[in-house]
């Protein structure tokens, strides 16, 4: 008796159709373009002369990159919906959980951000969810790699942070007195 061919256990189909899976995670992964944003005049910053929340908002230019990339699409009006928001119940999901974050916090005319009226509070809150890599949610960086908020990244974030703090809080002080 002659040795039979041995069959493949994936048909042409399944290969296929993990051929087609590859090719969108690929896609997905490819970072975007940066967005195209109003340029914003930043002015030389020197002495106590410069309001704080001016001196806040030219030193966010330095890590505002970071939020485009990482919080922009729900935290904005600059939101790029993903091609899975044609998907049944998916856009509607979308656009509810982008109307809340926006609500929230809305980064999109830079410091001071809206949706809270206390900025100290809400720069600690972006602090501690970074911190605890709560955001980016999870599932959102499940399908948009490289918008985790780490190393490097993280470090220039908390220094900004730091500093801002530093700022609001010298700021009330001198405004308590």
């Amino acid at each position: 008796m002659g040795k039979q061919a041995r069959k493949s256990k994936y048909g042409p189909l399944t290969i296929l159709l993990i051929l087609v899976l590859v090719v969108v995670v690929f896609a997905l992964s490819v970072q975007r373009e940066p967005r195209q944003v109003v340029a914003q005049t930043v002015l030389p910053l020197e002495g106590d002369s410069i309001p704080v929340l001016v001196q806040i908002n030219h030193a966010y230019q330095s890590v505002r990159h970071i939020f485009e990339q990482s919080c922009f699409d729900c935290h904005s009006a600059y939101t790029e919906f993903p091609w899975y928001r044609s998907l049944p119940l998916a856009g509607g999901f979308l656009e509810d959980h982008v109307k809340h974050g926006r609500d929230h916090l809305d980064l999109t005319e830079d410091f001071p951000f809206k949706g809270a009226e206390d900025q100290l509070k809400i720069l600690q809150e972006i602090k501690h969810e970074i911190d605890d890599n709560e955001m980016p949610l999870w599932s959102y960086r499940l399908l948009h790699w490289r918008t985790a908020i780490e190393g490097p990244r993280r470090d220039s974030v908390f220094v900004w942070i730091d500093s801002s703090l530093a700022l609001l809080r010298t700021a009330h002080t001198a405004e308590s007195q």
